[in-house]
């Protein structure tokens, strides 16, 4: 009897141990705030979302294990969190929160996995994106997008179908997009790169659609699954664009309408040196911006200093510009942005007449000719340039020979 009690003893002192080093294990969760906006959300149109006009701001949460983490967006604010729970919980579906968690305490510290987002309030919906790396399904390296995007006033959930009149349509526009001008220049800088079929998977950004393709198809030079931006402009005749459409709320009319407010924002962004869903700022660390994008070829060297191009959808046909000539530029900053494609507050890149920009902006403060010499060596087309100065900005509109819109170009 006295040795039964012994061992009784002792299994509930290793019962306690255990449960004490499971508890020490488990990970810990903290509540990080994230960049994103607040977003005021208008008159409810559906039962039970009249509480949500209050204005949403967007949170990062995060469950940690040793090196593991996954972090995760969660919308705050409100007057009655139960409408808003049920929001969130549908973003946590859709970006495998719940499948992560268990994947990441699976592993009990044996691999890593490190789940992140990007996105945030894009017009009155929210949209994001999660990328797991790691040991996301077994324990070989992998990179996994998920995606998902909202409309706070109503709490649906906004499918491809929801943004056009024609989905199909809109659907072999942005795989001829994908096949004609994405295909031709991605290839030779990509590991595997299989754009169509375009896959299911996105979120929205305010220049665009970007699609979020699994590894086997699109994969970077860094090892990473692929993203591409399809622009509002591409799949602008099959949107639907009437007020309360998806695309609407999203802000797709503001990217592509040039109006009378288009000058005011496009001088707020001079002044600001940011734009819309780019993740860069004028000024900023260029070292900062290439460890954590990669560089998708080597610099270029223009006029004046070298033009940086940086992996992912955000990034394709846009160029970060410093004047550091040097062979190191570690030190360097963010002296412009230059975009090539797509469309920003009404100007369209291919499409937009200078006649057009010079109506809605009125008449630059000076213009510079550009011969083929000069073209060539700030590596862009013969035309003219338009430069409309900011207190601390500059805005460059430049145009081939014809007079159509090729590049806009943010400098401080």
């Amino acid at each position: 009897m006295k040795k039964k009690s012994v061992l009784c003893g002792l299994l509930a002192c290793m019962i306690f141990f255990a449960a004490a080093v499971f508890a020490e294990e488990a990970p810990a969760a903290e509540q990080v705030s994230a960049e994103a906006p607040a977003a005021e959300v208008p008159d409810a149109s559906s039962p039970g979302q009249e509480d949500l006009r209050a204005p949403l701001t967007a949170e990062t949460r995060e469950t940690t294990a040793g090196d593991s983490f996954v972090r995760w967006p969660e919308l705050t604010g409100g007057e009655d969190p139960e409408p808003l729970e049920e929001i969130n919980t549908l973003i946590r579906e859709r970006l495998g929160v719940p499948e992560y968690l268990d994947r990441m305490n699976a592993l009990q510290g044996s691999r890593d996995l490190k789940v992140s987002w990007r996105g945030g309030f894009t017009g009155k919906l929210f949209s994001a994106a999660a990328a797991a790396e790691g040991a996301v399904r077994s324990l070989r390296a992998d990179y996994v997008w998920t995606g998902v995007t909202v409309d706070p006033e109503s709490g649906k959930e906004i499918l491809w179908e929801d943004l056009f009149s024609d989905p199909e349509s809109a659907r072999l526009t942005a795989e001829e997009y994908l096949e004609w001008s994405v295909g031709p220049e991605l290839s030779g800088y990509l590991l595997s790169s299989q754009l169509t079929p375009m896959p299911e998977t996105f979120y929205l950004t305010a220049r665009g659609i970007v699609l979020l393709y699994p590894l086997d198809m699109l994969r970077t030079l860094s090892d990473r699954a692929g993203d591409v931006l399809i622009p509002w402009n591409i799949v602008e005749e099959e949107l639907l664009t009437e007020e309360g459409s998806a695309a609407e709320k999203a802000g797709a009319l503001e990217m592509l309408e040039l109006t009378e407010d288009s000058r005011e924002k496009l001088r707020a962004a001079a002044e600001s040196g940011r734009i819309p869903d780019l993740p860069v700022t004028l000024g900023g660390s260029l070292k900062e911006e290439t460890d954590r994008w990669h560089l998708l070829i080597d610099p270029d060297v223009y006029e004046g200093g070298r033009m940086f191009s940086l992996e992912g959808g955000l990034f394709r046909n846009v160029f970060l510009l410093t004047d550091r000539l040097g062979e190191e530029w570690d030190e360097s900053l963010i002296r412009g942005i230059r975009f090539d494609e797509g469309c920003l507050y009404g100007l369209r890149i291919g499409a937009t007449s200078r006649e057009e920009w010079l109506e809605a902006l009125g008449e630059p403060d000076s213009t510079v000719e550009f011969d083929a010499d000069r073209a060539e060596a700030y590596r862009t087309l013969p035309g003219r340039r338009d430069y409309y100065q900011e207190e601390n900005g500059l805005l460059q509109l430049h145009s081939d020979e014809d007079g159509v819109l090729v590049s806009i170009i943010l400098e401080q």
